[in-house]
């Protein structure tokens, strides 16, 4: 029996934004903060050495609970020469990037673009074939983030030898997003780009004078086609992850320092969206109000509990010296301290970086 599962699937109103090496920032944020970095573990950006600082909106009122992110994801080919992608390659595409967004357990992630789904459901309901539930039953948006997604298709043509031409296919995802509030102010816009490619060869029949292709990538095959836009949009999927992990940071409690003062503890995990393969700035206020970071940790995550190793303390800034030394000295201080431990990044998974 269909339920609000399929009508989840279905009702929603906002759209992620898909980043790549190649993106123009137009919030201020710089390149080198939403382009993949290289050698990134599982797309994370590793805390630099030097001085530790917390990240930015570490304490926003979105930092500290899983947001509602509403996705509306539109797709079209802007190129009309060279092979044409069919209106089933661009839906398909549209699926992979909102059935991979929801793995980012950051948001509760709702789509509008599946509109089939959403058609069979009325259908049902007004057959009475099922209970519908309306919208009145889905979440209150934190974000809505609209994507519109442009494919551009180039051939590189050459040519070989014995009737056979070796071709190159561009394949070029060009995404603009726009992040908008509850109160539709705007408050975040990217554009960014992708690129795959593959080669191809075509034989030429010189007694028909047709083509065929041979072996290797058909741009005729809707499967081919499928994994090669697969392919560019997963550099974006990663370099999204990135945008909004600087954006809307993990901001979780500490619940506490070992005795060995090497590891703390915290009240949020997997389920939240933290992973092993990201690090946090654990940070804390001094008696006067002052928010200084203290360490630079590594994660183990539980389902809802986290365990932060410290990699090494923030002695390189004076004035989180004395906090570092008195919990050194009485770990048990800082289980009543009200630190805070704040995700460096976005934690990508490990499937989105892995190149075909």
């Amino acid at each position: 029996m269909l339920n609000m599962k399929l009508t989840k699937l279905v009702m929603m109103t906002c759209a992620l934004a898909i980043g790549c090496a190649s993106s123009i920032a137009q919030d201020g944020v710089s390149q080198k903060n939403t382009a993949t970095p290289k050698g990134a573990r599982s797309g994370d950006l590793a805390i630099p050495a030097g001085r530790i600082a917390i990240p930015m909106n570490a304490e926003t009122k979105f930092s500290m609970r899983t947001l509602v992110l509403y996705l509306d994801i539109t797709a079209s080919q802007s190129t009309k020469d060279g092979p044409q992608l069919t209106p089933g390659g661009l839906q398909e595409m549209k699926i992979y990037i909102e059935s991979e967004l929801p793995r980012l357990k950051r948001f509760k992630i709702y789509s509008l673009f599946n509109d089939g789904a959403y058609r069979l459901v009325k259908d049902l309901e007004d057959e009475g074939e099922i209970e519908y539930q309306d919208e009145q039953t889905l979440p209150k948006a934190d974000l809505y983030l609209n994507l519109n997604m442009a494919v551009q298709v180039e051939l590189n043509e050459g040519s070989g030898k014995s009737g056979r031409e070796k071709t190159e296919i561009y394949y070029t995802i060009v995404t603009s997003a726009n992040l908008t509030d509850t109160s539709r102010e705007v408050v975040g816009a990217h554009n960014f780009k992708s690129t795959a490619v593959r080669q191809l060869v075509q034989i030429l029949n010189p007694m028909t004078g047709e083509r065929k292709y041979q072996g290797g990538f058909n741009p005729t095959d809707p499967e081919n086609v499928n994994k090669v836009l697969q392919q560019a949009a997963r550099k974006q999927l990663v370099d999204l992850g990135l945008w909004l992990g600087r954006k809307y940071p993990i901001t979780c409690d500490v619940t506490g320092l070992t005795k060995t003062a090497t590891r703390m503890g915290g009240n949020q995990g997997v389920e939240n969206g933290l992973r092993n393969d990201v690090d946090v700035v654990i940070w804390g206020e001094d008696e006067i109000g002052i928010a200084t970071a203290l360490a630079a940790c590594t994660v183990e995550a539980r389902a809802n509990k986290s365990t932060f190793n410290i990699s090494r303390w923030n002695t390189e800034e004076p004035d989180a010296v004395p906090m570092i030394n008195e919990f050194k000295a009485d770990p048990s201080l800082a289980k009543g301290a009200g630190l805070k431990a704040t995700t460096h990044s976005m934690p990508i998974p490990a499937e989105w970086m892995e190149a075909d």
